[in-house]
């Protein structure tokens, strides 16, 4: 949601920190909750202080190498995985970012209905008709993009 690797790696640093500083504060309850409520405004913060700056994707071909693809990286499923990720990285990426945060949390981050409810501290309900609308604005993007 960056736009960048060391745009990540600043907001990871930044949360870090947020998280080390406030711990005392941590009344219970999900930990992970609490650390991705805690980045999520890092992200924000970030963003507002980015404003009118140039964006900056880091192309996928040079993660797939951290991303544990090593020798495969040459290989045409490879090629075809990157391509896709690619088109879906740059589809997500057009998107509003209210769109982009219940994607990442629900389809990349795995969190569930309950949990993404929470961190965005909406209704369940409410957290169903958005996720569905986002679904449907990504795919519209990718078809934009393949056509």
């Amino acid at each position: 949601m960056t736009g960048s690797r060391a745009a990540a790696d600043d907001v990871s640093q930044e949360a870090f920190l947020a998280a080390w500083r406030f711990a005392p504060s941590f009344r219970g309850g999900s930990a992970r909750a609490w650390l991705l409520r805690i980045t999520r405004n890092a992200v924000h913060r970030s963003r507002r202080r980015r404003v009118g700056e140039p964006s900056h994707q880091e192309p996928l071909d040079e993660l797939a190498i951290t991303a544990g693809w090593g020798d495969r990286a040459q290989s045409p499923d490879f090629e075809r995985a990157l391509e896709s990720r690619e088109l879906l990285g740059r589809a997500l990426s057009s998107l509003q970012t209210s769109d982009q945060e219940i994607l990442t949390l629900i389809e990349l981050e795995g969190m569930t209905l309950a949990e993404g409810a929470s961190m965005l501290e909406l209704e369940i309900p409410a957290l169903k008709s958005r996720l569905h609308r986002a679904r449907l604005r990504l795919l519209a993007a990718v078809r934009e993009l393949t056509s």
